[in-house]
């Protein structure tokens, strides 16, 4: 069986990003591992996607063709409450708490995110964990893809 991985939005916004090269450069090394796993998206990350400007919009459109969409349910609505009422993740950043929520419901393996401040931070990945397995959640690996490319090397 294949191992899953959910994206959030800042790994496919980071594969055109200019302003950081390295980070682009790794965001498309780590894309081309992509078919070894059964890749996951939410209607989150296509509507955060799909604020950007064309052509930038129909470049992440096409990017992401293939990736299998999780819904938004009641389970995932309901633990993005839980994550903002616990203070794991500030209401400010309910996004956030939406890709953390539904990588656990799917129980998806790995949740890839460039995003340390706000789930991939040292601290904030003990806090979900800790928060999950107390709850009897699935807690997936959070990981930044230089993680998967170091692994290859």
């Amino acid at each position: 069986m294949r191992e899953s991985i959910y994206l959030d939005t800042s790994v496919p916004s980071a594969y055109y990003d200019d302003r950081e090269p390295e980070k682009r450069d790794v965001t498309r090394t780590f894309w081309e591992e992509l078919d070894k796993y059964d890749v996951y998206i939410s209607p989150i990350t296509i509507a955060e996607l799909s604020n950007n400007e064309e052509p930038k919009k129909s470049k992440f459109k096409e990017l992401i063709i293939g990736f299998k969409e999780l819904t938004i349910n009641p389970a995932v609505e309901e633990l993005v409450e839980r994550y903002i009422k616990e203070g794991i993740i500030p209401i400010k950043y309910r996004g956030d708490a939406f890709h953390v929520a539904v990588a656990s419901i799917y129980k998806i393996d790995y949740l890839v995110t460039w995003n340390c401040r706000h789930i991939a931070g040292i601290h904030k990945r003990k806090a979900i964990r800790e928060f999950n397995v107390t709850a009897g959640i699935f807690a997936p690996e959070i990981a930044v893809p230089t993680e998967f490319v170091e692994e290859e090397v």
